[in-house]
């Protein structure tokens, strides 16, 4: 290798200390004699030959090594960083537009109310949400339960009935913004599992639909119940697709939550378990690594919240029950059916 005559020009050793970052280092060897540095040599060939060249030589040869390895560093975190910038604005657009959302569904609820303002007039059963709601206000956090009337919409109204002294108002903003969180999670949803073009017709209906809107003016927890109904829906498709038992326990707790918003939502915990069991079982997942810490999570969420309540329930009916409407609801329908 030594009488090949390469070796390292001094006009290569001033040049790489003061090298551009825009320019290769060979454009500065005017020498005639090749140099190391533009010779593409094997390691062993380089080692060797260093061991005969002064140490400048391989100070010059380990800077070069770290500038090029600077300069790929740079690179690719340049590259990082505009898939970070590219996905983080894409997640900023999506969030201003929910928001946006759900503030014309909010804009148009408010108008509706202002409309029809003298047709809020609440029935016997809001009436009696509301009083429960009013007893949470004053204190009496024990006696916002009751077997017939599940506690989560008048927890809502006597939250705000703390603040704004009107038997109707609160009854009427919890009802308002619900209604306008339905609008943003149906955007959500649908995106979820089409596109955006479908998603924004899906809210543009929801905004619009005329149930949706006299559930606002005749107050009830309708609009309550559905927004954890479409909450389950967007983390339990979310929790399927990511095999993620962290979201099959948020699942669970949101169907808690729906349960304790009316109580017809028990059946969706028993629907989506058989759900996660077949869907494991089509896609070949390990039953005691997947599907059994899955199902025990959703289990888990569901009861925290619902398990107080059928205490409760069972202590004041004497018997297990998911609501005290079933055995009304069955004695007037025999009365009902009776000549």
């Amino acid at each position: 290798i030594l009488a090949t005559g390469i070796e390292l020009c001094d006009r290569c050793i001033f040049a790489h200390y003061r090298l551009p970052k825009s320019q290769d280092p060979s454009i500065f060897c005017r020498e005639e004699r090749h140099c190391i540095c533009h010779a593409d040599f094997p390691m062993a060939a380089h080692v060797f030959l260093l061991q005969r060249h002064d140490i400048r030589h391989l100070l010059v040869l380990v800077r070069v090594a770290q500038i090029t390895r600077i300069r790929e560093k740079r690179g690719r975190r340049k590259v990082l960083n505009r898939g970070r910038i590219g996905v983080d604005s894409a997640v900023m657009n999506e969030r201003k537009t929910i928001f946006l959302l759900f503030l014309a569904g909010l804009g148009f609820r408010l108008l509706h109310c202002v409309l029809f303002a003298n047709e809020i007039i609440p029935g016997s059963d809001q009436m009696q949400e509301i009083m429960l709601g009013r007893k949470f206000a004053s204190g009496d956090f024990y006696g916002v339960l009751d077997t017939y009337w599940a506690p989560v919409y008048p927890i809502l109204i006597g939250l705000l009935s703390a603040f704004i002294d009107s038997p109707v108002v609160p009854a009427a903003i919890v009802s308002m913004v619900a209604g306008s969180l339905v609008v943003s999670l149906t955007y959500v949803l649908v995106r979820q599992s089409y596109g955006r073009p479908e998603a924004f017709v899906a809210a543009a209906l929801a905004v619009f639909f005329p149930h949706m809107i006299n559930s606002v003016v005749m107050i009830g927890s309708e609009n309550v119940y559905m927004v954890f109904v479409l909450g389950f829906l967007i983390v339990a498709w979310k929790a399927l697709r990511d095999n993620s038992t962290v979201l099959h326990l948020l699942t669970g707790l949101i169907l808690g939550l729906a349960y304790l918003t009316r109580p017809e939502a028990i059946g969706y915990p028993i629907y989506f378990v058989l759900v996660v069991l077949v869907y494991n079982f089509w896609l070949k997942r390990p039953f005691l690594r997947n599907s059994l810490p899955q199902v025990a999570a959703l289990l888990l969420g569901f009861f925290l919240f619902a398990a107080p309540y059928i205490f409760y329930l069972r202590g004041e009916t004497g018997k297990w029950t998911i609501s005290g409407k079933t055995e009304i609801n069955a004695l007037m329908a025999k009365v009902g059916d009776s000549p």
